[in-house]
């Protein structure tokens, strides 16, 4: 009986996003939430003018990691602090200044400082109001982006080098198929998520993708499928081994009547490095101001 339930299903996720025009004023998400969860996986608080003030991704129930945005008398985003909190004791774990900005405001040039006070500079280029590429000045990380009707592939290198006879280098590849009935609620959040540690959204370090970074999207839609490819290459005094990683994420969502995801059904398969497969689906809350 189960099985009927959810073919009939199918056509309500689908057809209930269907019927907006995107005429509408993008609503403040407040919260995405897992079913079945006591608290959210992720929050956002804005200001009076709108402004994404804080975002607050929680681990479990006790620790948590939360992003406190701050602006510029231009109304520009100027800076970051994160806040880590564990066990009840909170730290701040890394900060970031922007320098520059482009014409229309957007982040150029930040530097990010750690909870020792190193600091890396990174660089964003900019299509309007889309990032094309994130550089950092010392070589861990660069991303790129390319967009088709405002939304993107994109690809990731990363460098970890945390010791000197042993560092990996990972290579991420997304292809992405978008639900163009239904809009994005966090598309104009692009500079806010370049501060935080949202990108790359797979996290390849990871044992298996985390399906919380895979909610978070720069984009004018929302991703209907999400296929990534992971690389691994490690480099190491006894030779260098590679692995791979292949991940494919598929959303369902139901909307209210502007389009915007009230739902999403989350089905994800990988099959990780050590090459055994794992398969997860869940059910997400949207919820708005």
């Amino acid at each position: 009986m189960l099985k009927y339930l959810y073919v009939l299903l199918l056509p309500v996720l689908i057809t209930a996003c269907s019927s907006n025009k995107g005429k509408y004023n993008v609503p403040r998400l407040k919260a995405l939430t897992i079913q079945g969860e006591k608290a959210p996986c992720i929050t956002f608080s804005y200001d009076a003018a709108g402004r994404l003030t804080t975002m607050t991704r929680f681990n479990n129930l006790q620790d948590s990691n939360t992003y406190k945005f701050v602006y510029d008398s231009y109304q520009r985003l100027s800076g970051m602090i994160c806040e880590s909190n564990v066990n009840h004791t909170v730290k701040v774990t890394k900060k970031a200044t922007v320098t520059d900005w482009d014409i229309n405001g957007n982040i150029r040039k930040i530097d990010f400082f750690d909870q020792n006070q190193q600091v890396t500079t990174a660089q964003v280029l900019w299509q309007g109001n889309k990032p094309l590429s994130l550089k950092y000045s010392n070589a861990s990380q660069a991303t790129s982006w390319n967009y088709i009707e405002g939304n993107p592939d994109w690809k990731n290198i990363l460098h970890d080098t945390a010791s000197p006879d042993n560092n990996t280098t990972y290579f991420t590849k997304a292809v992405c198929e978008w639900d163009m009935s239904t809009y994005n609620p966090m598309a104009q959040m692009a500079n806010q998520l370049l501060l935080t540690d949202t990108i790359p959204q797979a996290h390849p370090a990871f044992l298996l993708p985390d399906i919380t970074s895979l909610l978070l999207h720069i984009s004018t839609n929302n991703p209907s499928r999400i296929k990534l490819e992971d690389k691994q290459e490690n480099n190491a005094v006894k030779g260098i081994a590679k692995l791979s990683r292949s991940t494919t994420v598929q959303y369902m969502y139901a909307c209210n009547g502007h389009g915007y995801p009230n739902k999403a059904k989350v089905y994800l398969h990988a099959q990780g490095y050590t090459q055994l497969d794992t398969e997860a689906n869940t059910t997400v809350d949207y919820s708005y101001e």
